[in-house]
């Protein structure tokens, strides 16, 4: 459970102006290789910085919608960023 409270507040975070989609199942696939291209790196920069969950896949079409409306992936990746940051347990790193 502390995984999931972890993952929705990184989501929550990072994507709240998406997460309304997300809810109403109203995300957007994606439309073409570029809108791919961000959602990919948006992803990445996820699983990369937060460590890989299934959880949070319910979660990812919040990426897809930030990747329709912003041309800023930079800035999307830079908030996923400080949200895992936050979340990291002192001893989950200590453990690793």
């Amino acid at each position: 459970m502390e995984k999931r409270n972890k993952v929705e507040h990184v989501v929550n975070t990072a994507f709240a102006d998406q997460m309304s989609f997300v809810k109403n199942k109203t995300y957007p696939l994606a439309k073409d290789a570029a809108h791919m291209k961000c959602y990919e790196a948006l992803m990445d920069s996820y699983e990369a910085k937060c460590g890989w969950s299934e959880y949070a896949f319910k979660f990812y079409g919040a990426l897809l919608k930030e990747c329709e409306v912003s041309n800023n992936k930079t800035d999307a990746i830079a908030r996923i960023e400080k949200a895992c940051e936050a979340q990291v347990n002192p001893f989950d790193v200590m453990q690793a």
